[in-house]
């Protein structure tokens, strides 16, 4: 008879049909873990919602709407998700596991060029132009959300669609202000999601341009104080064109990127497919 026990704090939780082993990642949401599928004997990631957010009832059917709707995504490019659920009080997203790097390892490797990271961000771009199709925002692109699958051939993947907003034209329903969590890596936010205005698929597209930028200059994300404040003082960000740190680079390529990170939400790229095609 398999064992429904929900765990004390503290002690690793108990979801039926799945063997938890260890803690691979946290975030606003919850924490991930490495477990196994009994069913079929395979290694996955079991995402739990946090117990304060399980307790808000409409955080719940919220995360239970999402689930479902990241389910239907199917790009090999993303990672999937297989199953979804609740053990009493306690919820749960599983994805594929995802053995490889994220990218914020990647580009820590010396032999890194920018050539690799155009096609990595290209593929990138193709997800995210996918999932917004589908009506799906990410809200917290960066080089952690981006995994590589070295059984697959170093494909990168992206993941963490779990702070993902729902578009209101595709599912009908009020997207939930999030007072309990942060949304997003201030680091990464679009100047509209720093401050908590409605955004669109173009805060992506300026996480993405951040993420770009972070590859091509060999630089750490500039940051003079809280980021958020500073989009409350400031009309545009501190950045430098990518070829003011490296003058390697293709040609062209500044202006895709300072583009993807205007300030004014209507002087970036109005889609994915737009930047893509820059790219």
């Amino acid at each position: 008879m398999m064992d429904t026990k929900i765990s004390r704090p503290g002690e690793t939780p108990q979801i039926p049909g799945y063997k938890l082993h260890h803690v691979v990642g946290k975030g606003g949401m919850g924490e991930v873990y490495q477990a196994t599928q009994l069913s079929l004997e395979r290694m996955v990631a079991v995402k739990l919602l946090k117990g304060e957010l399980a307790k808000d009832p409409q955080f719940v059917n919220r995360f239970e709407k999402e689930g479902a709707a990241l389910a239907t995504l199917r790009h090999p490019s993303i990672v999937s998700i297989v199953d979804r659920g609740n053990a009493g009080d306690t919820y749960y997203l599983v994805m594929e596991f995802v053995d490889g790097p994220s990218l914020r390892e990647k580009m820590r490797e010396p032999d890194f060029e920018s050539s690799r990271a155009l096609v990595v961000m290209l593929l990138v771009a193709k997800a995210i132009e996918y999932a917004h199709g589908r009506g799906v925002f990410h809200r917290d692109l960066k080089p952690e959300n981006i995994l590589f699958d070295e059984q697959a051939g170093g494909v990168p993947k992206v993941t963490d669609f779990g702070l993902a907003g729902l578009d209101e034209s595709h599912t009908q329903q009020r997207n939930l202000t999030q007072t309990h969590v942060s949304m997003g890596t201030a680091s990464y936010m679009a100047p509209e999601h720093a401050r908590k205005q409605k955004v669109d698929q173009r805060a992506d597209i300026y996480s993405a341009g951040v993420v770009l930028w972070e590859l091509l200059s060999w630089q750490p994300i500039p940051v003079d104080g809280d980021p958020i404040e500073r989009w409350k003082r400031a009309a545009k960000p501190h950045f430098e064109r990518p070829s003011f740190f490296r003058s390697d680079l293709p040609d062209g390529i500044d202006p895709v990127v300072m583009r993807a990170l205007a300030p004014d939400v209507r002087e970036r790229y109005p889609d994915a497919q737009a930047f893509r095609a820059e790219l």
